[in-house]
């Protein structure tokens, strides 16, 4: 996986403020001398890293979360840094070490499913996406991420199931295009996995990507008939 450009990576996050740090709890209303602490050197960091002092910034960023290890941002930064220097396997490790900490943190999960999918565990990014959409159920792009990986995963039915959700949550925002999306979605795998089931077809299961070429043959033939009739 290629490194990206770290010092413009961290400034466009600094200037745009869109690190997202973990909620205190409800009950919580005076933020703690550590977390303030935690949250001056994250800055630093963040600083560090966009002026181009890569390692200078991991080692704000690590005693940040040494102050503090239940700020969430300062997890998401050393993943950030770590990723931007081309260690994803190191990214991985720090937005688990994050969840371990802060078990309700959506963000990490999503982060931590982009770096399954880019090794190929497409399981274990689905795992990570359905447990952050728990937290996020109307994010219609993580329902969308969802039913990919599910798919890269060749976890079909799964991915039928996350489809049918992510309709069903385009319906309730009223987003028409995203609905439409997902209903041909869930239409294209229904007609795979009906096809994958012995008791339907009475046939053997076959592998998926026998399955899938013959649904996209099936499309093609379908699609090359409506252009000859006109319609």
């Amino acid at each position: 996986m290629a490194a990206y450009d770290l010092p413009a990576r961290f400034a466009g996050f600094v200037l745009a403020g869109l690190f997202v740090v973990a909620p205190a709890s409800a009950d919580e209303t005076v933020v703690s001398w550590a977390t303030r602490r935690a949250a001056e050197l994250t800055a630093t960091g963040e600083r560090l890293a966009a002026a181009g002092s890569g390692d200078d910034a991991l080692v704000a960023f690590r005693d940040a979360i040494a102050m503090d290890p239940t700020y969430g941002r300062a997890f998401l930064d050393l993943a950030t840094a770590r990723e931007a220097s081309g260690d994803a396997a190191e990214a991985e490790r720090v937005l688990s070490m994050a969840l371990e900490r802060i078990p309700g943190f959506p963000e990490a999960r999503a982060r931590r499913a982009r770096l399954r999918e880019w090794r190929g565990d497409g399981k274990g990014a689905a795992d990570d996406l359905e447990l952050a959409l728990d937290d996020r159920p109307t994010d219609l792009a993580l329902h969308n991420r969802l039913v990919e990986a599910c798919i890269r995963a060749g976890a079909l039915p799964r991915a039928l199931a996350a489809a049918r959700r992510w309709g069903a949550a385009a319906l309730a925002a009223g987003d028409e295009a995203t609905l439409r999306r997902a209903t041909q979605m869930a239409s294209a795998l229904s007609m795979v996995v009906d096809r994958a089931d012995p008791v339907t077809t009475h046939e053997g299961r076959g592998e998926v990507r026998d399955l899938l070429g013959a649904w996209a043959k099936r499309l093609h033939h379908t699609s090359a008939g409506k252009s000859r009739t006109g319609r």
